[in-house]
């Protein structure tokens, strides 16, 4: 068996294998007709690092179960299809919009996980059984460091601005805004580029989104890459805890 000392030998294979795949049809794995498989690398503050496992088909009805293995061969965890997300997706095969099921599992990425090629295999009713792969880089990803609003700070007006210090390796950020009161989320911005956000004055039903008076508390996530032949949606992310602050009364 052939041992790869580092993700650039991974990589530079792949790449060597690519011209032969090419005389036919370059096909990403984390892709087939019954569905999409991905593992994320991720860093949250409330929890040592682990993946998230993300399955997701147009048919999760017809599948019976969805194992994991490790680049060794070795079997790492079994999805619990029983809990999924859904929502409404156009379904390219139908031409038709469709529900779309996603089933998600995070465990915890153990001191004997290596880098390298995962394996997810989807047992149909049918007997047939569908092979994934997805390539992962266990390089973990730095949480983001605020700039403005500072945590526990007041501010005198809602932000116009929000900002972070840009982390190694993240390409693409998110922000999320939480009203403390509630608890609830009230914006999440696009996928972003840059690592500072403007959010807009008003909400979707026209009315300020971020209020005088009001204690408020924001988060970033962040991930390395938006779609990848090799390492699916992305490979690394991290998040940040929510970081509180408040808005100044007008006297």
């Amino acid at each position: 068996m052939i041992k790869f000392k580092s993700m650039f030998a991974l990589i530079a294979i792949s790449m060597m294998l690519a011209p032969v795949a090419e005389a036919e049809e370059v096909k990403d794995p984390h892709y087939l007709d019954i569905g999409f498989f991905d593992i994320h690398f991720c860093h949250w503050p409330d929890r040592p690092p682990f993946f998230l496992n993300v399955f997701s088909s147009f048919y999760l009805d017809q599948v019976e179960k969805v194992s994991i293995f490790l680049p060794n061969g070795e079997h790492m965890i079994d999805l619990d299809l029983s809990k999924f997300r859904q929502w409404k997706s156009m379904n390219k095969k139908t031409g038709k919009k469709q529900v779309k099921k996603a089933a998600l599992l995070k465990n915890t990425v153990e001191k004997e996980f290596k880098s390298g090629w995962y394996t997810a295999k989807a047992y149909t009713k049918d007997g047939q059984v569908h092979e994934f792969k997805d390539l992962v880089d266990l390089k973990l990803m730095d949480r983001a460091q605020p700039i403005f609003p500072e945590e526990g700070s007041e501010i005198d007006a809602a932000p116009t601005k929000f900002e972070w210090k840009k982390i190694d390796g993240a390409k693409h950020y998110q922000v999320f805004v939480y009203d403390v009161w509630t608890g609830k989320k009230i914006h999440s911005s696009k996928l972003l580029d840059a690592n500072s956000y403007t959010p807009p004055l008003k909400n979707r039903h026209g009315f300020k989104l971020m209020k005088t008076g009001g204690e408020y508390s924001w988060r970033v996530h962040a991930r390395d890459m938006n779609g990848d032949p090799l390492y699916g949606d992305f490979n690394a992310g991290s998040q940040t805890h929510k970081m509180e602050f408040s808005i100044a009364e007008i006297d």
